[in-house]
């Protein structure tokens, strides 16, 4: 992999690299020239403001009002002044009325202490069931409660339809949920948009997770003709053995997820007992094919985790599908442990027909058109094999380059700069939330640039994501560039995205170590994304 990076840093830049870097400094140029007017008036005295904002901040904490109020009139065109206006008032918030608090949730919005402020004055709000002012001041701040309270406060005011739309991601969250969603859940439930089979979805999820008591709790979003299966699951969660008591009656779709989570979690401390049950299931009643195959895979991955392919691979291949999963299928968690399973075990006669069985979506991911090429060296031919690293090495990405390497192919780097008018990016290098993580750069606070960068791009898309970015980069920020492009899924930009940064650090460190420089980059890359601290 080095030797790839090695070439391509090694080849003469190509003419859109250097329009790109043009672009770059000319963009550079501009915001400087913009900047100039407001920076060099404050230039004399930057350090003394941001003491004096030090000494401010602290006297606030101390309730040293008096020494805090003559502190504060300097500060007023201070970029960090926000901190001190939203600390002041949170102090008093209980007794503050809206005509104090609103003014600053909308000066300060989109940043860290206006998001602070909004998340304390809903909590007031939610507590005196103020909803119609709730609803009024709500904004998305990434809070599951103010979000379910928001909710909740639609309910209250009769906009069931706006209360309950799009439910169901927000209860299949995977993370734990806050208990102010109950009622809303209960709502949607009563109004049938809260289906049972999400609920059984997020059941099977917690207790993959061992979550028993949250899992119960799901009953009461359940029909009652299917409680007796949420029991069935309870117990068997507790004793595996319990699946030898016939099932309640009339059938049920959970009754195949119900015996692989059993099977499962039995075969997980020992496979051996864990076959034995299914065997003696088997006897006793008829299973559905895809019933007994989901559970006998289990067992197959349990004794693969043993390192024991002559007692894993029966499992595994037995059945082997014949005909295509279907995309969404429920199992392909399943059948990607399988081929990974398969992998460490070295059965290389297996892999093609495993893979060929993959829904459309899944069998077309570069890995496994590697690991397809990787089998195919062992069981056909070379120009097989070849073809499928040939169809992974379009990608670039990781198993994109592996393929490239092990086939002999040119890597796709396809570097593209992210597109940003030089125009845009003065606009935000001269903006408040550039200068705020200016001084909040100066006084190391990276939490603080943390939260206000979350604040700055919570709301951006497409191509407003690629200017945050770009901007971070001239901020000399660049794992929030890095983190940024990610978010907005623009992979193109090869110079922002795995910068060459500390490079007489990296070159040192190479001397001493006796480490390609190439590796050494690649870990600080993968480790930190360049993050400073």
């Amino acid at each position: 992999m080095s030797g790839i990076l090695t070439t391509w840093r090694g080849r003469a830049q190509p003419a859109t690299a250097l329009r790109a870097a043009w672009r770059h400094a000319r963009a550079l140029l501009f915001a400087l020239l913009a900047l100039a007017a407001g920076t060099l008036a404050r230039a004399a005295e930057p350090n003394a403001l941001r003491d004096r904002f030090v000494a401010a901040e602290s006297a606030l904490a101390a309730g040293r009002h008096t020494e805090y109020r003559a502190l504060l009139p300097a500060l007023r065109d201070y970029p960090l002044y926000p901190e001190l206006a939203v600390a002041e008032l949170s102090a008093r918030l209980d007794q503050a009325d809206a005509a104090e608090v609103v003014p600053l949730l909308t000066a300060y919005a989109d940043t860290a202490p206006g998001e602070r402020l909004r998340q304390q004055w809903l909590d007031r709000l939610a507590r005196e069931q103020r909803w119609t002012e709730y609803v009024t001041h709500y904004a998305d701040t990434g809070s599951l409660a103010h979000t379910c309270r928001y909710r909740y406060a639609l309910l209250q005011l009769g906009r069931a339809d706006d209360a309950l739309a799009d439910l169901v991601p927000l209860y299949l969250s995977d993370t734990s949920l806050p208990t102010a969603c109950d009622a809303v859940f209960a709502a949607g439930f009563a109004a049938g948009v809260l289906p049972p089979a999400a609920v059984w979805q997020r059941i099977a999820r917690l207790l993959a997770k061992g979550d028993t008591g949250t899992a119960g709790f799901q009953r009461r979003y359940l029909p009652a003709s299917e409680h007796p299966w949420l029991d069935r699951w309870l117990a068997v969660h507790r004793q595996p053995e319990a699946l030898l008591t016939p099932p309640p009656t009339g059938g049920s779709a959970q009754e195949a997820a119900i015996l692989a989570h059993g099977i499962g979690r039995l075969a997980r401390a020992d496979p051996e007992p864990a076959a034995a049950l299914l065997e003696q299931i088997a006897r006793q009643r008829d299973l559905a094919p895809a019933v007994a195959a989901a559970a006998r895979m289990r067992i197959g991955l349990a004794f693969a985790e043993r390192a024991a392919p002559e007692r894993a691979l029966p499992w595994l291949r037995a059945p082997l599908e014949t005909t295509v999963l279907p995309d969404g299928d429920a199992q392909l968690d399943l059948h990607r442990r399988r081929l990974r399973a398969g992998l460490r075990l070295r059965a290389w006669s297996d892999l093609p027909g495993w893979v060929a069985v993959l829904p459309p979506a899944e069998r077309e991911r570069t890995e496994w058109h590697y690991w397809l090429g990787r089998a195919l060296e062992y069981t056909s031919t070379a120009a097989a094999a070849r073809a499928a690293f040939a169809q992974a090495a379009q990608e670039r990405g990781f198993w994109g380059f592996l393929a490239a390497e092990r086939g002999g192919y040119e890597p796709n780097l396809s570097h593209r700069p992210a597109p940003v008018a030089a125009e845009r990016l003065a606009a935000l290098l001269a903006g408040p939330t550039a200068a705020r993580l200016r001084e909040l750069h100066a006084l190391h606070r990276d939490t603080a640039i943390t939260r206000e960068w979350r604040a700055f791009v919570r709301h951006r898309t497409d191509n407003a994501l690629l200017e945050a970015a770009v901007l971070a980069w001239h901020l000399e920020l660049p794992h929030l560039t890095i983190l940024t492009l990610a978010r907005g899924g623009y992979w193109d930009d090869l110079e922002l995205r795995f910068p060459l940064l500390q490079r007489p650090l990296v070159r040192a460190a190479a001397a001493a170590t006796g480490l390609p420089e190439d590796w050494l980059f690649a870990i600080i890359r993968q480790e930190s994304a360049f993050a400073p601290n």
